[in-house]
């Protein structure tokens, strides 16, 4: 009961301190015209952008790092998320970004920080996923940063590869689906969706070739998506880039942007692969069955 309580006293602490602590840097950022239509690197201010967005990575990290090591995996990972959602929301949207610009010359940029956030997203990941092995029952014997389980080396390429062209391919596919404006929120959680997407066709993938992935593949192709996603948009409209997004045209994988890709998939992923019946850490296997125990002694 004690331990399942510190971890609802991290995870609020992440949604009502670090979080808003977060927003308060990248809310303060502004664009050329003095507006709220930036992201970490399409703005007028790189200091404070540089400040808001390594400050932002060391709390999400600090975080991240502590619920994987107290706790679980997946706690870790949505404590980290939870702070970059928080620092998302006080970043610009698509269109704000578009009609400030009058064309679609930032979306490269956009694509640029797609990757960076994608990455930002993979550091931490690995963090949490080293930090979790390290603090299984068994040592984390076997335990890599990308595969949990598998049979042979051979068999973990190949599985990691076919992980991460998974992830790529469900999550692009589901946030195409959801992504239907590009309105705060609204985007962050067709990331989210797309991340527990990622992540479910990820294990299943693994699974059918005897391996269990860790959550860093599955993220790792949502990255590809969120480099590419700009671009493409960018090349599929042209000079129309402003009326497609006005006239609700425009691609929808476009739409996120920034912080939504890294927060969206640190907190879908790991869903994802649970719903797939992953077990991606032991001890959040063990919390049920510890709670029950110390309410039977009761």
């Amino acid at each position: 009961m004690i331990r399942s309580s510190l971890r609802w006293v991290l995870i609020l602490g992440c949604l009502v301190v670090l979080g808003p602590l977060a927003l308060r840097l990248t809310g303060g950022l502004r664009d050329a015209s003095g507006g709220p239509a930036t992201t970490l690197l399409v703005n007028a201010t790189p200091g404070p952008a540089a400040v808001a967005g390594v400050v932002s990575l060391a709390l999400a990290a600090g975080a991240g790092v502590l619920g994987g090591w107290a706790f679980s995996m997946g706690t870790g990972l949505a404590c980290a998320g939870l702070v970059l959602a928080w620092a998302r929301w006080g970043l610009g949207t698509l269109d704000s970004i578009v009609r400030r610009a009058g064309d679609g010359s930032d979306l490269t940029a956009l694509g640029v920080e797609g990757l960076a956030a994608g990455l930002l997203a993979l550091g931490v990941c690995t963090l949490v996923v080293g930090v979790s092995n390290r603090r299984q029952p068994d040592g984390g014997k076997g335990r890599g940063l990308l595969v949990l389980e598998a049979e042979g080396d051979s068999t973990r390429r190949n599985a990691t590869v076919a992980g991460v062209l998974a992830g790529a391919g469900a999550g692009a596919l589901v946030i195409w689906l959801c992504a239907v404006t590009e309105l705060r929120g609204q985007t962050l959680l067709a990331v989210v969706i797309g991340g527990i997407g990622a992540g479910a066709a990820s294990h299943l993938v693994g699974n059918s070739m005897r391996t269990t992935l860790s959550p860093v593949p599955a993220v790792a192709g949502l990255t590809l998506v969120a480099l590419a996603s700009p671009l493409v948009a960018k090349g599929m409209h042209g000079d129309s880039v402003l009326a497609a997004v006005f006239g609700g045209k425009v691609l929808p994988l476009a739409r996120p942007v920034s912080l939504d890709w890294a927060a969206g998939a640190l907190l879908g992923v790991p869903v994802g692969m649970g719903w797939a019946g992953a077990v991606l850490d032991v001890r959040a296997a063990e919390e049920p069955a510890e709670s029950q125990a110390e309410a039977a002694g009761r």
